[in-house]
């Protein structure tokens, strides 16, 4: 799982610089406009405690199309690998986020046992980025549980409703 998301980001930054695109001075005058961002993440699509990393793929003048990776972490309890994508309407520093993680979680029980879960994750919420690259994220990201390779006859869809708070910055 590692190597296919470091295999996914390093595809992302390469499609990303090969397809660098002019901006229209008029909408990113302002600078507030940068094509990578980091940001941790409070509940939200990593469960607990997260870091993101996300690159602009395609941009116009109001639409922004992301592809995000990160991981997180419920303390001790699991690790939350995620690869997901976004797209931000809007032309100033307020946007909408709407978008799409897959995640796949591996818990460590207490008494030695392990599960793993997949789980699709859409995203909707608000994003502010400041002038000075400052980003504050909120999100409604609820978690559907996709496969549970534990107990793969079972045919019941878990419904997990999350929020979550980022803050980061962009470069």
């Amino acid at each position: 799982m590692i190597r296919t998301a470091l295999l996914t980001l390093l595809l992302t930054l390469t499609c990303g610089l090969s397809q660098a695109q002019q901006l229209d001075p008029e909408v990113y005058s302002d600078r507030s406009w940068r094509k990578n961002r980091i940001y941790g993440e409070l509940i939200g699509s990593t469960f607990g405690l997260g870091i993101n990393y996300e690159r602009t793929l395609v941009t116009d003048s109001s639409i922004e199309l992301n592809a995000r990776i990160g991981v997180g972490s419920i303390i001790f309890v699991s690790a939350v690998p995620l690869i997901g994508v976004n797209m931000l309407l809007g032309k100033n520093k307020n946007r909408l986020e709407i978008g799409v993680n897959g995640i796949r979680t591996y818990a460590f029980g207490i008494m030695g046992g392990e599960s793993t879960y997949v789980f699709v994750n859409p995203v909707i919420g608000y994003r502010y980025q400041g002038n000075d690259g400052f980003i504050f994220r909120f999100t409604f990201s609820p978690m559907v549980e996709a496969y549970d390779p534990n107990d793969w006859v079972s045919n019941d869809q878990p419904f997990l409703p999350l929020a979550g708070i980022s803050l980061g910055f962009s470069f």
